[in-house]
């Protein structure tokens, strides 16, 4: 899996699920992560470290993307 983030300078964001739309001639940031390999049988624990894992790095991923914006 690919982590991948985005921010848009402006957007519609939409409540029920936070997604967001960039406005037409916005500036937009694309962050763009590490790989990350997920073994073949892997079990119930590990895919919630994973999952964990994931999470945090598209956070810091958006994170980055914002910052980038100005």
């Amino acid at each position: 899996m690919i982590p991948l983030s985005y921010a848009a300078s402006h957007a519609w964001k939409i409540k029920w699920d936070r997604f967001v739309i960039p406005w037409p001639l916005s500036r937009i940031v694309i962050a763009v992560g590490e790989p990350v390999y997920v073994a073949k049988g892997l079990n119930a624990d590990g895919l919630a470290r994973l999952q964990s894992d994931m999470e945090h790095r598209l956070a810091a991923l958006f994170e980055e993307a914002q910052s980038a914006l100005g």
